[in-house]
């Protein structure tokens, strides 16, 4: 038989088990589908093989045989792995089409094996797998939104206890059915099930991040914000308070992303007020580093003017003038912020802090996401290559601060692109926002963020914390509003 014939025969009986599947006629299914597994593997046309082999994993899950699709499940994970480029920066679909579908599928069974297991050895094997799988998925999904090969296919195997011990690690995962928390704290791994469909988590958080974006309405996002409270914090609450946590490091899922933890409320106060929080796209891509106490360089870029149709940013320069009252700086403002000019900052000198004033848009698409300088849009493309230079280099930038960008509400592809900007920078931690506020609450923010982190022994976590609470202390920038939208992501340090 030819290898064009073998290749027609594997997507005929794979489609033909397709529709067997379908009608829910699972052994007829069964024995197409291993046929199509049969000829792909004859001619190693791996993409065909990782379809039907996902199939039959599909099909051992719908006949409640675990243990075998589960083996399955393991198995086309494998053939993946030889054709994950293939397919990631193929069509734009196939994110979407396979990628993600099948990865919540083979987490939420190890997830849900691990509930209905006895044993406790097995029960904690199961966890470790299923954020293993979950960290692959994670690090594909950044992939998909870059259009680029810019993860090692064999990452993912950071350790949650790689991870200090004042920090708890927590994977909150949206399926279909529910909602599962897995969380870490000193090489512990508990798991946590709320009976909560994907689609009302969505909806209360769409709305959630609606209403926290209306600075005058002084309680009616409160109710939202508790309602993510009990599901996304309350339930390991006991689990952590075992252990002297401090910081909480959100790996947040889909719709998730486009929210501030950090509002989250228990009724009594807000989630910020109880710990330090900070995020990241995969902790496989997070350069846990500690500050050795180096003084800090800093670059200063900012735009102030009105331009290209952007209003005008006129506490930018109080916001620049301050920091450089703090730290050993150079400052790019105005018609000196170019890209030219701060490429060349860059290439020149090791700065440990690269600061970003100025408006910034965040799209669902990568190369519709940018940041204004005076006369140009800095796409991401062109952040990696002035900023991201830098992570050729012994000693990466420390941190990437972007204090006027936005994210559309409800577009967690554009908020994921927020999380993947330090990865894009080559920037152990960046801070950014999920949403443009009024540049004198930044101003006063970010000021007092640079001020704490003058102090050797408070983590960036930590300031961003000092730098929140003092405009919830305020009184007229108590609301969420003003302070929530900065996110610490990366290194958390």
């Amino acid at each position: 038989i030819s290898i064009q014939d073998s290749y027609i025969s594997a997507y005929a009986y794979g489609f033909i088990g397709q529709l067997y599947e379908d009608e829910a006629r699972y052994d007829e299914a069964m024995e197409y589908s291993r046929k199509a597994i049969f000829h792909a593997q004859s001619i190693n046309a791996n993409e065909s093989l990782f379809k039907w082999e996902w199939q039959v994993a599909r099909l051992l899950k719908a006949q409640n045989n675990i243990p075998e699709a589960l083996a399955a499940y393991r198995q086309t994970g494998k053939t993946f792995k030889k054709v994950r480029l293939n397919i990631l920066l193929g069509a734009k679909s196939n994110f979407q089409r396979y990628i993600a579908p099948f990865y919540y599928q083979f987490i939420g069974l190890l997830l849900k094996e691990a509930t209905s297991q006895t044993d406790a050895e097995k029960r904690l094997a199961l966890r470790r797998e299923a954020v293993k799988v979950l960290e692959k998925y994670k690090l594909a999904e950044v992939e998909d939104y870059f259009q680029s090969a810019c993860v090692d296919p064999d990452a993912g195997n950071t350790l949650v206890s790689d991870v200090d011990p004042y920090t708890a690690v927590i994977y909150p995962i949206v399926l279909e059915d529910r909602l599962e928390l897995v969380v870490s704290v000193n090489n512990k791994l508990a798991q946590f099930v709320i009976p909560v469909e994907r689609k009302k988590v969505m909806s209360v958080v769409r709305s959630f991040r609606e209403k926290i974006e209306q600075p005058g309405s002084k309680s009616d996002y409160q109710q939202d914000a508790k309602t993510l409270y009990s599901w996304l914090v309350k339930p390991y609450l006991a689990f952590i308070n075992k252990s002297d946590i401090k910081n909480l490091l959100f790996v947040p899922d889909g719709p998730l992303r486009s929210i501030p933890m950090s509002a989250l409320h228990d009724g009594q106060k807000f989630l910020i007020e109880s710990f330090s929080i900070a995020s990241t796209p995969s902790l496989s891509l997070t350069n846990i580093h500690k500050h050795d106490g180096t003084p800090a360089k800093v670059l200063l870029n900012g735009v102030t003017k009105a331009v290209q149709g952007y209003g005008a940013l006129p506490s930018v320069n109080n916001e620049l003038q301050n920091i450089s009252n703090l730290y050993p700086s150079v400052m790019l403002k105005n018609e000196d912020f170019t890209m030219s000019r701060a490429e060349k900052e860059l290439s020149e000198v090791d700065y440990s802090i690269v600061h970003i004033a100025t408006h910034g848009e965040f799209s669902s698409d990568y190369r519709n996401s940018y940041l204004l300088t005076y006369d140009n849009k800095l796409t991401m493309a062109m952040l990696e290559k002035t900023i991201g230079i830098r992570k050729y280099k012994q000693d990466p930038l420390d941190l990437l601060v972007l204090s006027a960008c936005q994210t559309a509400v409800g577009d967690d592809r554009a908020a994921l692109g927020l999380a993947g900007v330090a990865i894009s920078a080559g920037a152990r931690s960046a801070i950014a926002t999920l949403w443009f506020i009024s540049d004198k609450a930044t101003s006063q923010l970010v000021s007092e963020f640079y001020q704490q982190l003058q102090q050797k022994s408070v983590t960036k976590a930590e300031a961003l914390k000092n730098a929140q609470l003092s405009l919830i202390n305020s009184k007229n920038r108590q609301h969420p509003y003003y302070w929530a939208p900065f996110l610490l992501i990366g290194n958390w340090l």
